[in-house]
């Protein structure tokens, strides 16, 4: 497929015929690109802010149906839309832009007003009688990720892949690894054998255990989650649409190894994954355990007070903060670090 797209004079993405006002969404697409190119996106997102149908009713409950339509939820439009290219024409009806607007649009638009474009499009959908939906930018985001990745101008970056993969929608579960591997570096593309005859079982955790060896890497170990009893605890189920890692984007915090190869072992014919690791911290006491009844302000003694009273924070304003810090990764959950808002944490309500 990838040969294909790379050939191809133009690819053409067809989301569907005009249908529920999408003439709207594409022409608001259109307004929120040209206002980012024109850098007057911050003075659009406060005329939103003042006013949510500012350039007509319906146009933000239109978007919202258009992001809802099943194309962006299938599995092998990730590839399509990867190797399209950033000019590529996104068609609805007898309305286009390209993939460089739409991403424009929605992305950078929002990065700047992201709580605007939620309220306009709650707002609509209540109006309309509907539940309010949040606006999901990520494929969006990583797929043009892709594009930068694929045209050379960043390096492999596979946790983004499989995350869009996890959420995608697939008749064959084994496609949620094959529908990737055109996107993928021939150093982990090329030791991975397409065989529909596998269980998906196998063919999850061949490939795990082939990235593993192809890229010297643990970092698919973020996918893991427990549960399934059919599949070994490193081995990822890409299935399961309710898995979140941590730390969502493609940049990576933290590198305690900083850069050394792992030390790992297979055994029991692959089924078994050895790790060497490093005794890092030890925990240096403990509260009550947390029972059914307890209320607010017993868990609070109990945090604050573990059994050992040693501790390296020396007041309860320190203990509080590394409470916070731990409970968030002290990263924004796109891999920043944590502003010092992020404290609020410990002051909800009841």
């Amino acid at each position: 497929m990838r040969l294909i797209y790379s050939l191809a004079a133009e690819v053409v993405i067809w989301l569907g015929p005009e249908s529920r006002n999408s003439d709207k969404a594409m022409e608001l697409i259109i307004v929120l690109s040209d206002a980012c190119k024109n850098g007057t996106d911050k003075s659009l997102g406060a005329e939103f802010r003042r006013n949510p149908e500012y350039i007509g009713g319906g146009a933000w409950l239109a978007l919202s149906q258009l992001l809802e339509r099943t194309y962006w939820h299938r599995m092998w439009i990730i590839q399509e839309l990867c190797l399209a290219g950033t000019k590529a024409p996104i068609l609805c009806g007898k309305k286009f832009v390209t993939w460089e607007q739409f991403y424009s649009a929605l992305h950078t638009f929002g990065k700047h007003n992201t709580d605007i474009m939620f309220a306009c499009i709650d707002h609509e959908r209540k109006a309309a009688g509907l539940s309010a939906s949040g606006l999901s930018r990520n494929k969006i985001i990583h797929i043009d990720f892709e594009h930068r990745k694929q045209a050379g101008n960043t390096g492999p970056q596979y946790m983004p892949l499989l995350d869009l993969a996890r959420h995608s929608d697939a008749s064959n579960p084994r496609d949620k690894i094959y529908g990737l591997l055109g996107l993928m570096d021939p150093a982990v593309s090329s030791v991975v054998t397409l065989d529909y005859n596998l269980s998906v079982e196998d063919v999850y955790t061949e490939f795990t255990r082939q990235y593993i060896e192809a890229t010297q890497n643990l970092e698919i170990l973020q996918q893991c989650r427990l549960g399934s009893s059919l599949l070994p605890s490193w081995v990822p189920d890409w299935r399961n649409k309710g898995h979140y890692r941590l730390f969502s984007g493609s940049h990576s915090p933290y590198k305690a190894g900083k850069g050394s190869l792992p030390s790992y072992r297979f055994r029991d014919d692959s089924h078994v994954l050895e790790i060497d690791g490093i005794v890092l911290d030890t925990v240096d006491g403990l509260g009550p355990a947390y029972f059914e009844h307890a209320t607010s302000s017993m868990l609070e003694h109990g945090m604050f007070e573990p059994s050992n009273v040693a501790n390296a924070y020396g007041s309860e304003e320190s203990i509080k903060d590394a409470v916070w810090r731990t409970l968030t990764g002290d990263r924004t959950l796109r891999g920043r670090p944590t502003p010092d808002s992020y404290a609020a944490i410990m002051d909800l309500p009841d």
